[in-house]
């Protein structure tokens, strides 16, 4: 049995590996599109939710300004408060005032 390869045999194994390989290449840039489209949208959800957690830094940042600033206005009131002649009370609210000031020092702040 002699063996050899005539041009219609070659032509139909071309004509196989051609659709076969069409097939796979499709096939793989359909996956690849799906998962590059699912890549993007996750980059800008991720953009979307790095964009609100600097925004929320920001804002509490910010607040923790402002809440300092109205301890350290109540404090200087009740200060003048006591130079007037309130005791009592007063003298108790900055004892208490100090302390918790004292204690909020040590404690650390989140930076996330």
């Amino acid at each position: 049995m002699d063996m050899y390869i005539n041009l219609q045999v070659l032509a139909t194994w071309l004509g196989a590996f051609t659709i076969i390989g069409t097939f796979v290449f499709g096939g793989i840039k359909l996956i690849d599109k799906h998962f590059l489209k699912r890549i993007t949208m996750l980059e800008q959800e991720y953009k979307k939710l790095n964009s609100w957690s600097s925004k929320q830094q920001s804002d509490i940042a910010r607040n923790a300004e402002a809440r300092q600033l109205l301890v350290e206005g109540q404090m200087v009131c009740l200060e003048k408060l006591k130079e007037n002649g309130a005791n009592g009370c007063v003298t108790d609210i900055i004892k208490k005032l100090k302390a918790f000031l004292f204690r909020s020092v040590g404690e650390t702040r989140s930076t996330h």
